[in-house]
């Protein structure tokens, strides 16, 4: 949990590196350097999508864009997809349901 103050050094307990929340709780959240952001359910819109994927990136302090992470069942999956058709962004599946059965 990270704590206001501090140093800046790398894996600093002042500087959380990942997120994980709710959508409302993390409404006006700013963390510089924040790496990675966990989504546990696709946000009900797609402007909410960006709000919280734009959690993490942000800032000088990451020297390259973040990762967000969604852990989505089938129909969130495909909600996802929706959204990032209407935002003309891509993303990378790493594990599908469609996955061969030997892994």
């Amino acid at each position: 949990e990270g704590r206001e103050g501090g140093g800046e050094g790398e894996g600093s307990p002042t500087q959380p590196r990942v997120l994980v929340t709710t959508e409302p709780s993390c409404r006006g959240l700013d963390i510089p350097g924040l790496e990675c952001v966990a989504l546990l359910y696709a946000p009900l819109t797609s402007d909410a999508y960006v709000h919280l994927a734009g959690r993490t990136g942000r800032g000088a302090a990451v020297p390259q864009p973040g990762v967000v992470l969604s852990l989505l069942d089938g129909d969130e999956t495909r909600q996802l997809g929706l959204f990032t058709r209407q935002l003309g962004i891509s993303i990378k599946p790493l594990l599908t349901d469609n996955r061969p059965s030997d892994h």
